[in-house]
């Protein structure tokens, strides 16, 4: 089954992953400050899908593994994320929700959208367990 998911005006679908413009040696490892944001058009995903409320999120990479982290300044950890990278596609692998006790196998995909080559936007949408939560990162300007 495929599905096509609309954020903050980047599609997402769970498969195949999406591409951006980017090797593996350029993720950073480092905090991202912002706000989540979804389209409109989202709510007809109501109840399938866990929307993640975020203020930031943390990227870092081990080889050619990443790891995307969603946080609220309230809550701590919402949803983790770790991918792997082929020819520059964020396939996610597993995932860990904020009340999950470790990680399960996961289905989806992660997209870093550029503005002017620096992010501007985090996003990652998995199934995994019996749910499939979307996290998107409006990344605040400095």
């Amino acid at each position: 089954m495929r599905a096509l998911f609309l954020i903050s005006g980047a599609a997402l679908s769970l498969a195949p992953p999406l591409t951006f413009a980017a090797s593996a040696q350029d993720y950073p490892d480092k905090v991202f400050e912002g706000k989540s944001e979804y389209s409109p058009r989202m709510q007809q995903f109501l109840g399938r899908t866990v929307f993640t409320r975020c203020d930031s999120a943390r990227i870092s990479q081990t080889g050619d593994r990443v790891t995307i982290t969603f946080y609220t300044e309230a809550w701590g950890e919402m949803v983790r994320y770790r991918v792997s990278v082929e020819d520059d596609v964020l396939r996610v692998l597993s995932a860990k929700g904020r009340r999950d006790e470790g990680y399960v196998a996961a289905e989806g995909s992660c997209e870093l959208i550029r503005k002017q080559s620096r992010i501007s936007t985090i996003t990652c949408i998995a199934d995994f367990g019996h749910k499939t939560i979307a996290a998107n990162l409006v990344v605040r300007r400095r």
